[in-house]
C-alpha cells in the first residue's frame, strides 16, 4: 500500500459550557485516502454511522485524534479498524459540519 497523499491530524478540546471546540494540536502523516465502496457505504448506514472517505495510515502515528484535515475539508472520524497489515489502521472518516 502506497502513502502518497498528506493529512492533518487534528485532536480538538472541548470547551466548558457553551465555549465551543477548539483544535489544540496538528500532526502531518502521510497516508492512502480513498473513497468507500458501495458496499462500505451501505454496511456503514446500516451501522448507524457514515462513510465518506477511508484512510489507511501507519498504526503507530494514529493516537486517537477526532477530526482529519485532508486538503481544505475536515472529517470527523467516525470508526477505526483493522487494515491489511497490523502495522497499519483503517479509518473510516464523515464531513463534519
Amino acid at each position: 500500500m502506497t502513502f502518497n497523499r498528506k493529512i492533518t491530524l487534528i485532536t480538538v478540546k472541548q470547551g466548558v459550557g457553551g465555549a465551543g471546540r477548539e483544535d489544540v494540536s496538528h500532526k502531518e502523516v502521510w497516508a492512502n485516502v480513498t473513497e468507500p465502496g458501495i458496499t462500505s457505504k451501505f454496511a456503514a448506514e446500516a451501522a448507524g454511522y457514515q462513510a465518506e472517505r477511508t484512510v489507511y495510515m501507519w498504526r503507530s502515528e494514529y493516537s486517537g485524534q477526532s477530526i482529519i484535515k485532508i486538503g481544505n475539508d475536515r472529517y470527523h472520524v467516525e470508526t477505526t479498524g483493522a487494515a491489511d497489515s497490523d502495522l497499519h489502521i483503517k479509518i473510516i472518516l464523515a464531513k463534519e459540519g
